[in-house]
């Protein structure tokens, strides 16, 4: 969703990260998982909250794109990996008030067909008394979750299967060594 929004209103800021190596997992995600609170100082985040508290939830995702664009020149300047990770994971100064006038404008310019809204449903109050049993997570990320783990589980299970397959084959080979001796000192015995 948030590479939708950057390819309609930044495609060249979109088409830099691409030819960096730089996916949505290491710019957006890092904002969204800390909730901006590594990369806004404490005043400018609780201003930023108030806004995503008072609109519909695709604000936030269109703050993801709306930092980006704000902070274009500093984010052209990252080269590596870890440039644009110590970017998107620490306070940059930003002027706060170009930040959110441009996540407005996103929000209100977006076309239907890029819009994250149309993915997303509004805030909904809790139920006093009880949580909620959540359900609507983002089925792919957690099916690919599961399918990385279990890649990670059968590689380990083919290191165990080869590691015990070379000290099967040690084993052999240090029975053939003694055997060998053995064969050689009774040959010499009876000589």
């Amino acid at each position: 969703m948030v590479e939708n929004v950057f390819e309609e209103h930044d495609p060249e800021l979109l088409e830099y990260l691409c030819q960096a190596k730089v996916s949505s997992q290491l710019y957006a995600w890092p904002l969204l998982h800390n909730a901006f609170s590594e990369v806004l100082v404490k005043n400018e985040w609780m201003a930023f909250w108030d806004h995503v508290f008072s609109n519909e939830p695709s604000f936030l995702l269109m703050a993801v794109v709306a930092y980006s664009i704000t902070l274009r020149a500093t984010v052209k300047s990252c080269k590596t990996t870890q440039d644009f990770e110590f970017f998107y994971s620490n306070p940059n100064p930003i002027d706060m008030k170009r930040f959110i006038s441009k996540t407005y404008h996103l929000l209100n310019k977006t076309t239907n067909e890029m819009h994250p809204r149309q993915y997303l449903r509004d805030f909904e109050p809790l139920k006093k008394g009880a949580y909620p049993v959540f359900t609507d997570y983002p089925k792919n990320i957690v099916d690919y979750q599961a399918l990385h783990l279990e890649q990670i589980q059968e590689e380990e299970a083919e290191m165990v299967r080869e590691k015990q397959a070379l000290s099967k084959e040690r084993a052999e080979q240090e029975k053939k060594r003694e055997e060998q001796a053995r064969t050689q000192i009774q040959e010499e015995r009876l000589e």
